[in-house]
């Protein structure tokens, strides 16, 4: 089992910090992980992407030329990373603030509205957990629960403070993808 992951945003909104939270889940479930940080030279609203491949056998490859998901976090560059999931992929995106993207045939796009969730929840900086706790409850690789234990593992420090609010918003993440009948298709790497 190999499965290449994308989570897109820009500056500030989470999504280096959801790719390594993510692959802390991974490696506490036994599989390999890579993760590789990308961001652009701006200043200020810049692509920061997390780059993920997690595996059951050793990774050769870190940087995939396609994806089995894509967490879209932001709309800076959302319709071409949509483009490059797999058929048989999934794209999570937040549609509080990334309009339906259009992706290649036999890939799945769910909306899920993770900026407005996190902010009804308080939380308003909180969107990148609400798209993982949503990827974990559709796809077969990182459990919800499994993502949970990575981050009280992980919640030390001044991060302690947030660890409730951010079970909250992972738990309200995958409740909306339900609600939004979000399951990988069949047959999916997602």
């Amino acid at each position: 089992m190999m499965r290449e992951i994308l989570i897109h945003g820009t500056g500030g909104q989470g999504a280096l910090t959801a790719g390594q939270l993510l692959a802390i889940a991974s490696l506490r479930d036994g599989y390999t992980v890579s993760v590789v940080p990308h961001y652009t030279p701006e200043v200020r609203g810049g692509e920061a992407n997390a780059i993920l491949v997690i595996s059951s056998d050793p990774i050769g490859s870190v940087l995939p030329a396609e994806w089995d998901v894509a967490l879209l976090l932001a709309n800076k560059a959302a319709a071409r990373h949509a483009l490059v999931v797999r058929p048989g992929g999934v794209v999570l995106y937040n549609s509080s603030l990334v309009p339906p993207p259009a992706t290649r045939d036999g890939a799945v796009a769910i909306g899920i509205p993770a900026s407005a969730i996190a902010e009804e929840a308080g939380n308003p900086k909180a969107a990148n957990m609400v798209l993982l706790g949503a990827l974990c409850a559709c796809w077969d690789t990182i459990a919800v629960d499994v993502l949970k234990a990575a981050l009280r593992a992980e919640s030390v420090g001044r991060w302690a403070q947030f660890l409730d609010a951010n079970l909250m918003v992972i738990d309200a993440g995958a409740d909306a993808v339900r609600r939004a009948g979000g399951r990988a298709p069949a047959g999916s790497a997602a």
